[in-house]
């Protein structure tokens, strides 16, 4: 049976760092700006499992018709509030954790 080389989730999502604090959690990317908005079905999940005081980095992804798509991550990274929960309700993200 042939290897298949696994593709990288780095090149297929909008990464972000996941701030937990005692109250909430935030979302900034590696450069600093805060896209929380952006990704709120995260910022819940986070908040439910995360303790406070943790710091996860990852890459926030989005499923499509079950392969992972650039295209609708970078959509949500980009968008508004509003526009981002519409996005969400269709194609809900996903975080994967390196450290």
């Amino acid at each position: 049976m042939p290897h298949e080389t696994p593709r990288s989730l780095e090149n297929d999502g909008h990464r972000l760092v996941m701030h937990r604090t005692a109250d909430t959690t935030r979302c900034h990317t590696r450069s600093g700006r805060t896209v929380t908005s952006a990704w709120m079905d995260l910022d819940v999940a986070g908040q439910a499992v995360l303790r406070p005081g943790t710091v996860p980095d990852g890459e926030a992804v989005v499923w499509v018709n079950g392969q992972l798509s650039f295209s609708a991550a970078q959509a949500r990274g980009n968008s508004t509030a509003r526009r981002s929960a519409a996005l969400a309700a269709e194609y809900p993200a996903n975080y994967v954790v390196w450290d």
